[in-house]
């Protein structure tokens, strides 16, 4: 999963944790606003001084996974402080501890869908394509608008060179997110393997015309 997909799923998950104020604040870091030191200081209060979510905000993972542990261990039915600490193992790339934090999460919550996403993406950037997939697909059949799950799911279609699938992810992400110039990019590429170069022409004039620089790039080679 990609940095732009990373920063969503932590700020679709953020929001359903942490109060108004924290959530805005973390999206102000997140996106690169530049924030005051008082402004600083009222996020930190808000989410608690030093809570483990805001160290993860900013990349302090260590004390993020310390700080999770603590909460763990006076909430352990909590699924989406496991899940939080998994994801700090995620970046850590500690996979197999996130992957049985988010074990956890489910055996906590059966039908967390973030929590099989995020297991399933854990277990993408461990190799295991297999585990990938079956979670993404139990996240999507939970949720079938998680554009996420679709997003992630087709670049391991891609990735597996299963375009007609890859294809399908992607049509449903683009579905859901029109003004995702990633989707049309990377449906160019499954079209393109598929040997459909019309179709895949066509997304990449799309992306490029959303803003997508590697889609100008190969727009241009192929014009010259």
């Amino acid at each position: 999963m990609d940095s732009k997909s990373n920063r969503g799923r932590f700020l679709a998950w953020v929001s359903f944790t942490l109060p108004g104020l924290t959530a805005l604040f973390l999206f102000l870091i997140l996106n690169g606003v530049a924030l005051s030191g008082r402004d600083v200081t009222r996020a930190q209060t808000a989410s608690g001084n030093n809570s483990a979510s805001y160290q993860y905000s900013i990349g302090n993972y260590q004390a993020a996974l310390e700080l999770y542990t603590k909460d763990i261990k006076k909430q352990p039915s909590n699924a989406k402080l496991f899940v939080g600490r998994g994801l700090a193992y995620d970046a850590s790339r500690c996979y197999e501890d996130a992957i049985k934090d988010f074990s956890r999460a489910i055996d906590l919550q059966p039908r967390y869908a973030f929590a099989y996403c995020s297991r399933g993406m854990s277990y993408s950037k461990k190799g295991d394509w297999p585990n990938a997939i079956s979670d993404l697909s139990v996240a999507i059949t939970i949720n079938l608008d998680d554009a996420g799950s679709y997003y992630d799911r087709g670049k391991i279609y891609l990735k597996l060179r299963s375009s007609s699938q890859s294809i399908e992810d992607f049509t449903k992400f683009i579905q859901l997110k029109p003004q995702d110039d990633r989707g049309y990019y990377l449906r160019a590429k499954a079209y393109y393997y598929a040997g459909d170069i019309d179709r895949a022409i066509q997304d990449l004039q799309v992306a490029a015309q959303l803003g997508n620089i590697q889609a100008r790039h190969l727009l241009e080679k192929i014009n010259q």
